[in-house]
């Protein structure tokens, strides 16, 4: 699910930066107005429009980056309501330590079955590996390897 008010924010950003920058251009030639008393020449002090210049970049600078701080907050609600996919297989030596598996702290165990009763699987083992926070789980005739060293748990390998 994509968030249609960062993507504003983004184009946004850019617009005020390119609006900032053909201002800036535009202001920095003398321009001729034409008034009741013949044509006059105006011309706009540089610091101005450095000031101008500088200040379009800022506020397009700060919109790009709350587009981006937005664009993480829906990564995460889509995370948390399980929008998107938890498998990530990465490579990794992890050997599963099977003959003790009371190894395995409660709060650990407590918070894998609870991962895993929220998907609705019955989990039957919890295994310490060699890796820190990573364990190994198995359910029916499956093997998942889980991580819990981040918010929430998140499935590294499906065996």
């Amino acid at each position: 699910m994509q968030n249609t008010i960062g993507k504003i924010l983004l184009f946004t950003g850019y617009v005020v930066i390119v609006i900032g920058i053909l201002l800036s251009i535009i202001m920095m030639n003398n321009r001729a107005i034409t008034t009741d008393y013949g044509i006059e020449y105006v011309q706009v002090e540089g610091g101005f429009i450095i000031s101008l210049f500088i200040g379009h970049i800022v506020i397009g600078l700060i919109l790009i980056g709350l587009s981006e701080v937005i664009k993480l907050l829906q990564e995460l609600v889509n995370k948390q309501n399980g929008n998107n996919q938890d498998l990530v297989v990465e490579e990794r030596d992890i050997h599963t330590n099977e003959q003790s598996p009371n190894s395995v702290s409660n709060l650990a165990r407590a918070e894998i079955m609870h991962y895993y009763a929220a998907k609705g699987i019955q989990i039957e083992e919890v295994y310490s590996t060699n890796q820190e926070d990573i364990y190994s789980v198995t359910y029916g005739d499956s093997q998942d390897l889980v991580e819990l060293g981040g918010f929430s748990p998140r499935i590294i390998k499906k065996q």
